[in-house]
């Protein structure tokens, strides 16, 4: 309208808010409808590339935590990730025929300005597309490579465990049968436990240090 601009959106747009609160730092006027229209368009497509940029530092988050995954949240951030990808490019090719339009138009969108500010529009979709390609590709490489981090992080694990699990046996194997009710060598020596405590944990770091040189610690 002549002074109103009606907008209709499942979530509010930051740069529909930003014009609200400071037209002038929006550099959005209502002053000309044709320059309030590119100038609209193009914040539609900086806002695509401003979420590419989130999703590219999010992502290089999630890669810096790889090394220590084991579960498959993992999975379902890259999921979500590429699922909104999938939803930008839909999106982004949408918005192609809008700005054909505008370029054929013989009544309208022929100011002196308007070529220059079409031109930037073209460069920010173009940068949206390219971005949602290239972290498209990015994430289908990642989503391959998570699971296989996973399974190793949890393989480390287990052998960790695995490993733990057969040094403890060892005291409970020697406590076990000097438990048995039946006569065995040293047991009537007067500090029989003292000595069975040293053997044991002897025999503990033995078992300790030669499973991590076999790299099972």
């Amino acid at each position: 309208m002549d002074q109103v601009v009606i907008t209709v959106s499942n979530y509010p747009a930051g740069f529909i808010q930003d014009f609200v609160m400071d037209p002038a730092s929006s550099k959005l006027s209502l002053d000309n409808h044709e320059d309030f229209v590119l100038a609209i368009m193009w914040y539609i497509e900086h806002s695509f590339v401003a979420a590419l940029a989130l999703i590219n530092r999010r992502t290089t988050t999630l890669e810096s935590r790889l090394n220590q995954a084991t579960h498959n949240e993992e999975l379902f951030t890259i999921m979500a990730y590429q699922k909104s990808l999938i939803r930008f490019k839909a999106a982004l090719n949408q918005n192609a025929p809008t700005l054909d339009a505008v370029e054929a138009s013989v009544t309208h969108f022929n100011a002196p300005n308007h070529q220059s500010l079409t031109d930037d529009i073209k460069i920010e979709t173009q940068q949206a597309s390219d971005m949602a390609d290239t972290t498209n590709q990015i994430l289908q490489q990642y989503s391959q490579l998570v699971g296989s981090v996973i399974s190793n992080n949890l393989n480390d694990v287990m052998k960790f465990l695995t490993s733990l699990t057969m040094v403890l046996t060892i005291p409970t194997i020697i406590g076990g049968i000097y438990g048995m009710n039946v006569k065995l060598p040293g047991a009537g020596l007067v500090h029989s436990f003292t000595w069975l405590m040293l053997g044991t944990i002897i025999l503990c770091i033995i078992s300790i240090e030669y499973l991590r040189n076999h790299d099972y610690f």
